[in-house]
C-alpha cells in the first residue's frame, strides 16, 4: 500500500498523534511515585515493569480500533522496547539533572520512543 493512497497518510498522522498523547499520559500524567522508583539503584525492576505496562496498555488502546486484536503484538513490543530504553536511561544518568549526560540520555530516550512509534504506525498501516 502506498502511503499516499486511500487516506493512508491521514491514518498514519492520526495514529502518530494518538501515540504522542499516549506517551504524554503514560510518561507524565499516569506515572506515580511507585513507578518513579524505576530509577533507584535497587528494587527498580518492578516499578519499571509497571510503568512499561501502562505504555503497553496505551499502545493497545491506540491500535485496537485500527487493527483489532493484533494490537496485542504491538503492545508487547512496546512493553519490551520501553522497558529496555527506560532501563538504559536510568542506569546511564543517575538521574542528576545538573549533568549534561542526563539531558543527552533523556533526549535519546525520547527519540528512541518516537522512532518506535513511527515504526509501529508504519507496520500497523501495512498490516491493515
Amino acid at each position: 500500500m502506498q502511503i499516499f493512497e486511500s487516506g493512508a497518510l491521514v491514518l498514519a498522522i492520526v495514529i502518530l498523534i494518538a501515540f504522542q498523547v499516549k506517551h504524554f499520559l503514560a510518561d507524565f500524567v499516569l506515572q506515580n511515585k511507585y513507578m518513579l522508583k524505576k530509577v533507584a539503584r535497587t528494587d527498580w525492576f518492578l516499578p519499571l515493569i509497571s510503568h512499561s505496562a501502562v505504555h503497553a496498555l496505551g499502545t493497545f488502546i491506540v491500535l485496537v480500533y485500527f487493527i483489532g486484536v493484533n494490537a496485542i503484538y504491538f503492545a508487547l513490543v512496546d512493553f519490551a522496547v520501553h522497558t529496555g530504553i527506560d532501563a538504559w536511561k536510568a542506569r546511564m544518568t543517575e538521574q542528576n539533572v545538573f549533568r549534561k549526560a542526563f539531558w543527552v540520555a533523556l533526549g535519546l530516550d525520547q527519540l528512541a520512543h518516537q522512532l518506535t512509534y513511527i515504526a509501529m504506525a508504519f507496520i500497523a498501516i501495512v498490516v491493515l
